[in-house]
């Protein structure tokens, strides 16, 4: 098998004149292990609203997963993807519903907000290394997890972008990328979807939330105010956790990547202090 020289590498391969599509991970890493158990999960196999690639091929000691290639659609527009991304977070999140998480460091419901709250600390102290002025935003974000109501645990993708869902030419769409997936607040899924939309696809942000509240609230039953409040609490979490990979890997480019993420932090933070 051909090897890779990066950490996380994604590409399209031809063996024996078949298509198909190799990712490349650390050797036994958490990451290889947990997408190759999600694709393989029973669970995620029955969903309706989308696919997940087959594993044609896989070795974790070697790194690699090697999947079926999806000759995808290149002209779906952005709204038609965040319907079906709305559409799919609320059938994963209703396939399983856990009274306690899964996660990658484990943790239970009664520690879940200090789980969450270490994982914001580590970041923020990433971070703070080349962008002191986030300092302010600790009180911000931890005033927001004291207050995160959490009903249950649902499956959640963790990743969700408008990039991860693909079409092929017979209109099937599919739902990639599943290594950071677990056992967590459904909050994620939705606030990663609403960062995605605003900051790299430059959609409105109002028009979004409504959207993606709206929707969601329909496939769901919850409350509007609850799902809304899920996406505020997490969303300025999201970026915080680029840009602190982004540091920490420093691929070609990170600076301009982890600038935006902090920029987006701070407007929310700016936001929220002018609502006070």
């Amino acid at each position: 098998m051909e090897t890779f020289n990066k950490w996380h590498e994604s590409r399209k391969i031809e063996e024996g004149g078949i298509l198909y599509f190799l990712k490349r991970y650390e050797s036994n890493s958490y990451e290889i292990q947990n997408e190759i158990k999600w694709l393989t999960s029973d669970m995620i196999k029955a969903c309706r609203s989308f696919k997940v690639p087959s594993i044609h091929e896989s070795d974790i000691g070697q790194g690699f997963i090697k999947m079926e290639f999806i000759d995808e659609i290149s002209n779906i527009s952005k709204e038609h993807i965040l319907k079906n991304l709305v559409d799919s977070s609320v059938e994963l999140h209703n396939i399983y519903k856990s009274s306690e998480p899964i996660t990658r460091i484990p943790t239970t419901k009664k520690d879940y907000k200090e789980y969450l709250q270490k994982f914001v600390d580590y970041r923020l102290n990433i971070v703070k290394k080349e962008y002191p002025d986030i300092e302010v935003l600790e009180g911000y974000i931890a005033k927001l997890i004291q207050e995160l109501n959490i009903r249950y645990f649902t499956i959640v993708h963790r990743d969700f972008r408008l990039r991860h869902m693909l079409f092929n030419k017979e209109n099937v769409n599919y739902l990639i990328d599943w290594e950071f997936s677990n056992i967590s607040d459904y909050g994620q899924d939705l606030a990663k979807l609403v960062y995605d939309c605003i900051v790299n696809h430059k959609m409105k942000e109002a028009d979004v939330e409504k959207y993606i509240v709206s929707r969601y609230s329909d496939g769901t039953n919850l409350s509007k105010d609850e799902i809304l409040n899920k996406i505020n609490t997490f969303l300025p979490i999201i970026p915080l956790e680029h840009a602190a990979s982004f540091i920490k890997r420093t691929p070609p480019g990170y600076e301009a990547e982890v600038a935006k993420d902090v920029a987006f932090i701070l407007s929310l933070y700016e936001r929220n202090q002018r609502t006070i």
